[in-house]
């Protein structure tokens, strides 16, 4: 019997968490082999994988759900919080190549 897919993107999140911990852990293990850590890292980037597929699967069932006039207004407010994200994370308006360049 295999096991049931992950469909809830916030136990995914916490999956990824679990595995990308068991990297570290193999990586600096004293005995790490380089067969687990190639092991690790393949299962980290399955689930990191999966969590795409879901995160899409579910923005495209959204999207399916809204008129053309609520995509439009979804498509604005994403972008509007993107600035402001971008703003938040340079304050001083450089991005942060050219902050790593001041300091």
């Amino acid at each position: 019997m295999s096991p049931q897919p992950v469909t809830d993107l916030n136990d995914m999140k916490i999956i990824l968490a679990v595995i990308g911990a068991s990297v570290v852990m193999a990586a600096h293990a004293q005995s790490g082999s380089s067969y687990i850590i190639k092991q690790r890292a393949k299962e980290l980037a399955d689930a990191q994988s999966a969590m795409t597929q879901l995160q899409a699967l579910r923005q495209a069932r959204v999207l399916q759900m809204l008129t053309p006039e609520q995509r439009v207004k979804r498509r604005e407010i994403r972008q509007r919080n993107q600035a402001l994200r971008r703003q938040q994370q340079a304050p001083n308006g450089l991005d942060q190549r050219q902050q790593l360049r001041i300091h």
